[in-house]
């Protein structure tokens, strides 16, 4: 196998990891956001309400995306 044949190899390679990793990532989030609103729900409200936005205006998605752009850098 020549040299460049070795490098379209491993850039197809490191394309598929980023999809893979896409797509962990958005499953991750995913998890984050069912347990954030489990917790949220049964644990600090008793489940006496639904999902609301909290008091300081944040969600469940609003905690996914500091996750996304944490993991990000």
């Amino acid at each position: 196998m020549s040299e460049t044949d070795t490098i379209v190899l491993l850039k197809q390679e490191n394309e598929r990891l980023k999809r893979e990793n896409e797509i962990l990532m958005e499953t991750v989030c995913q998890i984050r956001t069912t347990v954030n609103r489990l917790i949220d729900r049964y644990v600090i409200r008793g489940g006496a309400e639904k999902d609301l936005p909290r008091e300081d205006g944040e969600n469940s998605f609003g905690r996914c995306e500091k996750l996304e752009k944490e993991l990000s850098h």
